[in-house]
């Protein structure tokens, strides 16, 4: 059982995943732990919301249509040192060495595989905003 511990309260998750299933289940267990998530179905929604202000945390999937995750990240990565400074974490169904090695040269800090593990997602998001210490 998923329990809600680091506590990420306050913190401000942007979320982007195609797959509703996904990015629902993602979206409740950050709320669970107390952030506040705005999830979009697509990179180009989420890239217009970002410019109005820079989250704590991106967690993107990479294979979506349209924009995919790695030219969101790097069109993140272009907005400046106000919002394209963000951390991010890229959460996939492709999780060879080679598609971590493209997500890490993207821009993202962290790479998870799908299915996701509750608790390792929620320590990586307060790990990259600073609520927990890194290893």
């Amino acid at each position: 059982m998923f329990q809600p511990e680091p506590a990420l309260d306050g913190l401000r998750v942007l979320l982007v995943d195609d797959d509703a299933d996904t990015r629902d289940a993602v979206a409740a267990v950050l709320a669970e732990c107390g952030a506040e998530v705005m999830a979009f179905d697509c990179a180009s929604d989420a890239l217009a919301a970002l410019r109005g202000g820079a989250p704590d945390v991106v967690v993107s999937d990479i294979a979506m249509p349209g924009m995919d995750g790695h030219a969101l990240m790097r069109k993140i990565r272009g907005l400046g040192a106000q919002r394209g400074n963000v951390p991010a974490i890229a959460l996939t169904a492709f999780a060879s060495p080679a598609d971590r090695t493209q997500a890490l040269l993207a821009g993202y800090q962290v790479f998870l595989p799908k299915p996701f593990d509750p608790t390792q997602l929620v320590t990586m998001v307060a790990r990259l905003a600073g609520v927990l210490p890194a290893d």
